[in-house]
């Protein structure tokens, strides 16, 4: 029982740990040929992060796929 309740405890507070602190809005992306889904008319649902070999890139989910942007410069993504 003890196990448990130390697991619950655990696992209520661990997400806190990964969620961001402060984020600042650095550019804009729309492509306005992305329909909707049926249920809730949203195009976009999951936004990522990743920086590899100097360069920093979006990943955006959306009902027709998974988009990679370039955001290395912010003001031209």
């Amino acid at each position: 029982m003890k196990f448990l309740v130390a697991l619950f405890i655990i696992g209520i507070h661990l997400p806190l740990y990964c969620q961001p602190v402060k984020m600042k809005l650095l550019g804009h992306w729309r492509d306005s040929l992305i329909p909707g889904s049926s249920i809730h008319n949203n195009a976009f649902n999951e936004a990522w992060g990743v920086w590899n070999k100097g360069r920093e890139y979006g990943i955006i989910g959306s009902t027709l796929g998974t988009h990679f942007i370039d955001v290395t410069d912010p003001s031209h993504p």
